[in-house]
């Protein structure tokens, strides 16, 4: 039985993931029908996530005597009266909560993870031990600095006759465009690691074909 399962779990990724790659080809019924899967799916489990928090996180703490729990569960129904035309302006007491609430949560992360921490590990990687950790802890140095006042400068660093601040300017650019060619890479080579892992599961796992 579970071998069976197995086979079929095999056969059923088999057909979703040449059902996804046959949009090379054209849009057809095949990718619809895994595109339609897949947003079902998501649907699906946001749903079961979102009963499973409102009883776990909500109900239980109401039922064990804390009953300030009882705030949210108002402003979430508040959120359904925009389908009243009489009683739509409630929604926005639930809006108003949950946007400051999500933008105070997302000032704060924002603030440590891109000032915070990339001052730390900017700091952090920089090392003195030997010639070529000295020369890399200075190229560092230049670029995050240089990149930083290129953003943050009153004055444009841009190439001008007689403006001692240009070099900096373009040394920002360098260190941007450097970033971003790094990013891309990155991200290129992720993506052709996704398809060659589906692939290699096509092949060696579906196929059977030996490696």
């Amino acid at each position: 039985m579970v071998e069976l399962l197995t086979e079929l779990g095999l056969w059923i990724s088999a057909f979703y993931i040449l059902s996804v790659y046959s949009y090379l080809f054209k849009y057809n019924r095949f990718f619809k029908f895994a595109e339609h899967t897949l947003i079902g799916a998501a649907a699906g489990h946001y749903l079961t996530m979102g009963v499973t928090n409102i009883r776990s996180l909500g109900i239980a703490n109401i039922m064990a005597g804390k009953v300030f729990y009882v705030v949210p569960f108002i402003l979430g129904i508040l959120l359904f009266a925009r389908f009243s035309e009489k009683y739509s302006w409630l929604m926005r007491y639930g809006l108003a909560v949950m946007i400051g609430v999500s933008i105070a949560i997302r000032v704060r992360a924002l603030v440590i993870t891109t000032v915070l921490t990339q001052v730390q590990s900017t700091i952090s990687a920089i090392s003195f031990a030997d010639p070529m950790s000295i020369l890399n802890s200075l190229v560092l140095l230049v670029l995050v600095i240089s990149t930083m006042l290129y953003f943050l400068f009153t004055e444009r660093l841009t190439p001008k006759e007689g403006n001692p601040l240009s070099l900096i300017g373009k040394t920002g650019r360098f260190g941007i465009m450097i970033a971003l060619g790094y990013y891309l890479g990155q991200t290129v080579m992720t993506r052709l690691a996704f398809v060659i892992n589906r692939l290699e599961f096509l092949l060696f796992e579906w196929l059977r074909i030996p490696r």
